[in-house]
C-alpha cells in the first residue's frame, strides 16, 4: 500500500470506530465527503482491498495509430473531417 492508502486506512478505521466523522476524515485526506462515503462504503464491502487503487497496474493507450504515413503515429481527431460540406 502506498502512504496515501494507509493514511487512507488510518482515517477509515477512525470514522468505522466513531472516533472521527467523516467530515473531518474527508478534510483530512482532502477529499469530498461524497468521495470519502465511497472509499468508506468500498472498505465495508471488500475490506482493506477495497483501499488500494484499481488503476494500479492498467496501462491506457492514449494515442491510436492510423495506417500510412510511413508508419509514424497520428492523433486521431474525428471532431474535424477535412471533407467540404
Amino acid at each position: 500500500m502506498t502512504e496515501e492508502e494507509l493514511a487512507r486506512k488510518s482515517e477509515i478505521e477512525r470514522v468505522t470506530e466513531k472516533r472521527s466523522t467523516q467530515s473531518e476524515a474527508a478534510i483530512k485526506l482532502g477529499l469530498s465527503q461524497r468521495q470519502l462515503r465511497r472509499i468508506l462504503q468500498r472498505y465495508r464491502k471488500e475490506g482493506v482491498s477495497g483501499l488500494v487503487s484499481k488503476k494500479r497496474g492498467v496501462t491506457v493507450e492514449i494515442r491510436k495509430r492510423l495506417d500510412g504515413a510511413g508508419g509514424q503515429g497520428q492523433w486521431v481527431d474525428s471532431s474535424h473531417s477535412t471533407e467540404d460540406k
